[in-house]
């Protein structure tokens, strides 16, 4: 049981509604999520990462809709109540999204809704959940977290609200957390002190993080694993240093700074609905052979990695 990754994906995708009708998004995905472990997701803006990152807990925007597997420990997420998806969401997956505005109620104070997640999940009297709170929000680099607590969410910055949404997700102390670009709208000296605070609640509590981010180099000193996500599909998987440090995929290639991977690498990933038939990155590699356009190729175990693209399997990519 050691071994058994805490939360698994089978054939996960996400539908979108478009102007000319509902579109494939996102996959279909298989991902694997390691126990005290941190795994990356990386990929351009547009590749699906914000949409992945809620469906692993089972969430989806106004007009999209999920299916497939999304197993937490034993538990299958699919198809369970709402009721019960939210006592998950709080309690063994907390999610930081990436627009604060989305997760913070302008109704209520920030400690009253700080407050609320520790009263449900741990019953913690509310003279506790404010000192609790509190210290946590001085630790995300928050100055006088008293008077931030009495505050509403629109009397504070975005970057204040960004780090309120972060202790909405750890005070509950989950076993997953979810975190979209958690430091975009921080300054350097915040963003480190951020990032350095997830990193050592996730150690303390032996936990395990999905960090979404574009941040190669931050992937690169942070994450145990790394799933590459290119047109809603994972194109390059498994252990940080090996796909990070030798990249087989043309698009990981691209991603972490290696030349000639790409013929036009300022195209954006294609909208939902506007997949190539075979791979989906055709038009932008430098290495696309005939087959390329009508062949969409599986993900591959290749030396102790998934890979989507059997020219680089077969060593074509330098």
């Amino acid at each position: 049981m050691g071994d058994e990754p805490l939360l698994r994906t089978a054939g996960l995708r996400i539908t979108v509604r478009t102007a000319r009708g509902a579109a494939p998004a996102v996959g279909p995905v298989d991902l694997a999520i390691g126990r005290d472990r941190i795994t990356a997701l990386l990929g351009e803006s547009g590749s699906g990462k914000s949409l992945l990152a809620l469906a692993l807990a089972w969430l989806a925007p106004p007009g999209a809709t999920l299916s497939g597997s999304v197993r937490l420990g034993d538990v299958e997420l699919a198809g369970l109540p709402e009721r019960e998806l939210a006592r998950i969401r709080g309690r063994r997956i907390g999610l930081v999204l990436q627009e604060p505005e989305t997760a913070l109620d302008p109704l209520f104070t920030v400690g009253f809704q700080l407050r609320e997640v520790l009263l449900v999940h741990h019953q913690t009297p509310r003279r506790q959940a404010d000192a609790r709170a509190a210290e946590l929000l001085r630790s995300l680099g928050l100055d006088r977290p008293e008077a931030i607590l009495r505050a509403y969410p629109h009397q504070l910055s975005g970057g204040q609200r960004q780090r309120i949404v972060t202790a909405l997700a750890l005070l509950p102390d989950p076993e997953l957390v979810v975190a979209d670009e958690p430091t975009a709208s921080l300054d350097p000296v915040v963003r480190a002190m951020v990032v350095g605070h997830l990193v050592r609640w996730r150690r303390e509590r032996r936990a395990a993080l999905l960090l979404v981010t574009h941040d190669t180099g931050l992937a690169r000193r942070l994450a145990d694993d790394v799933a590459i996500l290119y047109a809603g599909e994972i194109v390059e998987s498994g252990p940080a240093g090996a796909v990070l440090g030798r990249p087989l995929h043309p698009y990981t290639r691209f991603l972490t700074g290696s030349p000639g991977a790409l013929t036009a690498p300022e195209l954006p990933p294609p909208a939902p609905g506007a997949w190539e038939p075979g791979c989906r990155l055709r038009p932008r590699c430098a290495h696309a052979r005939p087959e390329c356009a009508t062949v969409h190729p599986p993900l591959t175990p290749v030396e102790g990695r998934g890979l989507r693209c059997p020219p680089a399997a077969k060593g074509t990519v330098p």
